[in-house]
């Protein structure tokens, strides 16, 4: 009887042993926004954490908007980003006004149209990720970008 006792104990043990409760707690989010843009040029759309933010064209996540309208009237897209896990991330994007598929830079910076998700006012100075960083632990709605 007691050795009935121990398999079963011993069973329970290892079975509970299997389930990590932070696994089950781990969920996914989705992070929404909009950009702001004129002229014409494709939208990309980077997901970066601390790591990848000092990387240029590249994110954990890539949203390509297309765009169709060739005016330099304002014009506003909405974007979102999905299965993204609970974190610390920005967001940056660029305006592909001719057509390469990436940021041309001069040299003074970008030639480009770009814009990051501030966390307050544009700094002077080239950005650091504490510039566009914020929490994700929920699903989160981001303020429009502008892309200038």
């Amino acid at each position: 009887m007691k050795s009935k006792a121990l398999i079963i104990a011993l069973i329970f043990i290892w079975c509970s042993s299997l389930w990590n409760p932070q696994e089950a707690q781990e969920r996914n989010y989705i992070i929404s926004g909009s950009v702001r843009y004129a002229g014409k040029g494709d939208i990309t759309i980077f997901l970066v954490n601390e790591e990848m933010f000092s990387q240029p064209l590249i994110g954990l996540q890539t949203v390509v908007l297309k765009t169709d309208s060739a005016s330099n009237k304002p014009m506003i897209q909405s974007f979102q980003l999905m299965a993204v896990k609970a974190g610390t991330y920005g967001v940056r994007c660029f305006q592909d006004t001719n057509g390469n598929g990436k940021l041309d830079r001069g040299l003074f910076g970008p030639k480009e149209p770009w814009g990051m998700s501030w966390n307050a006012d544009k700094p002077a100075k080239w950005p650091s990720f504490s510039n566009i960083s914020f929490q994700v632990n929920a699903n989160t709605e981001l303020i429009t970008i502008n892309v200038d």
